[in-house]
């Protein structure tokens, strides 16, 4: 193992660690928040956190991967973060008053009215934090994000369960969140700025506009992404379905949850590949289609296994009053799978300074899910959201590869591709014929544990023979 690959594997234990206690923190509030506000307070919730996570597209606007791009590359760059410190809190200021402003004409629900404003001042702290990771990945540090990460999780947890057992109520909830990220932001810019790099402002024009020029097409990725992820939900909200977004939105978050394996494995790989790509094409192919095939593995036991045990994770989360998020969970699981597969060629793009190919994609998913969500949400309500989002993901999928293919040094189609995608799917098929026919009654921790065993059993024996029959061919 060179040093490069035992960087890739530190980070990748370092974000895992840190990802795995920030999102099983978070699920757990989502799933305490379901049980203790009821369907009706919980859509509300829901529907107020679908409508300020539209515009997410202001509160970052692209500048933490650009920032990690850029410093990645170039350390000496490091001299324009206070610049771009100071960009990213007006930003986040700009959104905030934004959000307060529209909510007052765009949403009629008073409750969820009312916390609008509290929800998009949380998302202010807590879409800030982030450009700290920024420098922290540039510099492969990524035990830093670990330690705020955590904290921040930690914080929210514990005060959002204390008002969620004690003064149950959508304020209270949503204050609680308030005050946490509040804190936590506190303490690690006041750590990050005496112990790592001093922070301070810088009104500098020039890196503000050679930021945001770099920053806009990730940027409006990000709102087309918030379209056709949060889009579905609030207008579920908007057309009064509130139960129906808390169903929706309890079975999106599981997948959203899972998906976190994605970024954090994906976000390990991105400095090396940024360094790569400037250094060496080669070993930028060599880095990438390793990330190809982790995320391939990963996808086919993921979908078979999520969609038979669609009912037992429904009721073991949120219990059997959520029912009606099982089929739209089998749905989503289909999503989760193709987002898995086009993952790697999202990166390629990004490294590539190809943002412009991957705004344009998302441009068209948001387009076709905008249009499908308003045709099919009256009428198939959450079942219908689900099936645009499949679709939605799906078109975004062959956009994304074509533009890979097409300005990428990437070449993603042969043989050991071939071999990877091949042998998943099928140890996943015997996995999910094994499962349903002998394993599927017993309890889902249990089932989840033999459903991996058999699929990295299944795997492990397909590539022995082959590896069997290239000695043989020698």
């Amino acid at each position: 193992m060179n040093l490069k690959e035992i960087r890739i594997l530190k980070n990748t234990i370092w974000l895992a660690l840190a990802e795995f206690f920030n999102k099983i923190f978070r699920f757990l509030i989502f799933v305490l928040a379901a049980r203790k506000l009821g369907t009706e307070d919980f859509g509300r919730f829901s529907f107020a956190l679908s409508f300020v996570s539209l515009f997410v597209i202001f509160f970052d606007f692209g500048l933490v991967e650009i920032t990690t791009r850029e410093l990645a590359k170039d350390r000496e760059r490091e001299k324009d973060f206070p610049a771009i410190f100071t960009l990213k809190l007006i930003l986040g200021l700009f959104t905030f008053l934004l959000v307060s402003f529209l909510s007052l004409f765009l949403i009629k629900e008073k409750t969820v009215k009312r916390i609008v404003p509290i929800l998009a001042l949380y998302f202010f702290f807590e879409w800030f934090l982030p450009i700290l990771f920024a420098f922290f990945r540039a510099r492969e540090k990524m035990e830093y994000e670990f330690v705020f990460k955590s904290l921040f999780s930690l914080s929210l947890f514990l005060n959002s369960s204390f008002v969620l057992f004690f003064l149950p109520s959508l304020e209270n909830f949503s204050l609680s969140l308030l005050f946490s990220s509040f804190i936590v932001s506190l303490f690690s810019f006041l750590f990050f700025h005496r112990k790592i790099f001093p922070l301070s402002f810088s009104f500098d024009k020039t890196i503000f506009f050679s930021f945001l020029s770099m920053a806009w097409p990730l940027a409006l990725v990000s709102a087309y992404t918030s379209i056709y992820t949060q889009a579905d939900s609030a207008l579920m909200g908007f057309f009064g379905q509130i139960s129906q977004v808390g169903f929706y939105s309890a079975a999106q978050r599981i997948i959203q949850g899972v998906m976190i394996v994605m970024s954090l494995i994906s976000l390990s790989f991105f400095p090396a590949l940024s360094r790569a790509f400037k250094e060496s094409k080669e070993e930028f192919q060599k880095i990438w289609k390793n990330l190809q095939k982790i995320m391939i593995v990963l996808a086919f036991p993921l979908v078979f296994g999520g969609f038979l045990l669609a009912k037992k994770i429904i009721f073991s989360f949120y219990g059997p009053h959520f029912s009606p998020a099982i089929l739209s969970f089998k749905i989503l699981i289909f999503m989760l799978g193709i987002i898995f597969l086009y993952n790697p060629f999202r990166w390629a793009l990004i490294c590539a300074n190809q943002q412009r190919k991957l705004f344009f994609s998302f441009l068209i998913g948001a387009i076709f899910s905008l249009i499908g969500n308003l045709i099919f949400i009256p009428k198939y309500s959450l079942y219908g959201a689900s099936f645009v989002a499949v679709f939605t993901h799906f078109c975004i999928f062959l956009f994304v590869l074509y533009f890979s293919l097409k300005f990428t040094p990437i070449k993603p189609f042969d043989f050991e591709t071939f071999f990877v995608f091949l042998s998943s799917l099928t140890s996943s098929i015997f996995m999910y014929l094994i499962l349903k026919s002998f394993f599927v009654k017993f309890n889902l921790i249990f089932v989840v544990f033999l459903g991996a065993l058999f699929y990295f059993s299944f795997l492990f024996i397909f590539f022995k023979i082959k590896n069997l029959w290239r000695k043989s061919q020698i």
